[in-house]
Order: structure tokens, then C-alpha cells, then sequence
């Protein structure tokens, strides 16, 4: 996935991915995911090879979700925890 930042420069993890489909892909995700090994076809050369996905991205299916639509996105997670709270400084009130 792309690499993101924050607004004070620090790169985002997404976390945990989730692979949302509607019915119509259901069970061509849940292969895609549980398969232990992928066959590609390279110049006519077939090789298989470990599937880097199996046990990564966890399956979502929405009901409501039309046709073959698919999305690869984080999974909602507790809030990012604020950074050590010894380097937030706090501003002292103005005195008039």
C-alpha cells in the first residue's frame, strides 16, 4: 500500500486489511485468501508461489455491496493513542 503521513510527518500503518465484496465475489475472495499458493503465468512460464495474502487480509461481506465492487481497506481499530504525553506542551493562559 502507499505510504501516507501524518500531519506531523509520521508514516501511517492502515493496520489490520480487510478485503470487502459483495455476494457476487464472496466465494472467489474467500479462495483468493485461504489459498496457500497462487499460480502465475509469467511469458508462458507458469510458477506457483506462496500467497501473501492468506492470513493478512481479513474477508468482509456486504449484503448490500452491487455487482463484482471490491475494496482493500483497514479495518476500523481503536483510535490512534496520542503520542508520549511528555512531549505535548501545554501553554500557559496570557495574563492580562
Amino acid at each position: 500500500m502507499v505510504q501516507k503521513r501524518d500531519k506531523d510527518g509520521l508514516l501511517l500503518s492502515p493496520g489490520p486489511l480487510q478485503l470487502v465484496v459483495g455476494p457476487a465475489l464472496q466465494f472467489t475472495a474467500a479462495r483468493l485468501l485461504n489459498t496457500a499458493e497462487i499460480e502465475r503465468t509469467v511469458g508462458g512460464v507458469i510458477t506457483r508461489e506462496p500467497n501473501p495474502y492468506r492470513g493478512v487480509i481479513a474477508l468482509n461481506v456486504v449484503a448490500s455491496l452491487p455487482g463484482v465492487a471490491w475494496f482493500v481497506i483497514p479495518q476500523a481499530t481503536a483510535p490512534r493513542p496520542p503520542r508520549n504525553a511528555s512531549s505535548i506542551t501545554k501553554r500557559k493562559p496570557a495574563t492580562s
